[in-house]
């Protein structure tokens, strides 16, 4: 007898792991974990094959996060929802020009059930484009 299922190492048990993990997977540039870890509710892209276009989506996706260094800095449990957290993720930009700033990110995670907790959302629009992700305010006219 054994004893019984125990969730992998790479399942994320909370949502804190999961957005660390999926966060890990982009700054390794590996598009394989990324679909593990990120999906919908019925489970990992990478095992669902969906949406169809999902590697195009997770190769966008490391566009605009990777070579960022970003911090957690808020979870909200989504009301009415035991199953889907808001996380907040904080991105720590650099543009071409040098100049730097920080983009917070709304992120959603999603409890799979078996598989754990994934990423089933990321904001990029708030991302910024990469390269001028910190745009400046144009000057008045004059």
């Amino acid at each position: 007898g054994g004893a019984g299922a125990v969730a992998p190492k790479d399942t994320a048990t909370t949502p804190d792991p999961a957005v660390r993990m999926f966060m890990q997977a982009v700054a390794d540039s590996n598009l394989i974990r990324m679909g593990r870890y990120w999906g919908t509710q019925k489970g990992p892209s990478a095992d669902t094959r969906q949406p169809a276009d999902f590697e195009q989506r997770l190769e966008v996706m490391q566009s605009y996060l990777r070579n960022t260094p970003y911090r957690v800095v808020r979870m909200d449990p989504v009301q009415g929802d035991s199953k889907r957290f808001t996380v907040q993720i904080s991105l720590d930009r650099v543009d071409l020009d040098g100049a730097t700033c920080t983009k917070t990110i709304p992120t959603t995670v999603v409890n799979t059930g078996s598989k754990g907790w994934i990423v089933s959302s990321v904001d990029l629009v708030q991302a910024g484009t990469p390269g001028r992700a910190c745009a400046r305010p144009k000057p008045p006219a004059s």
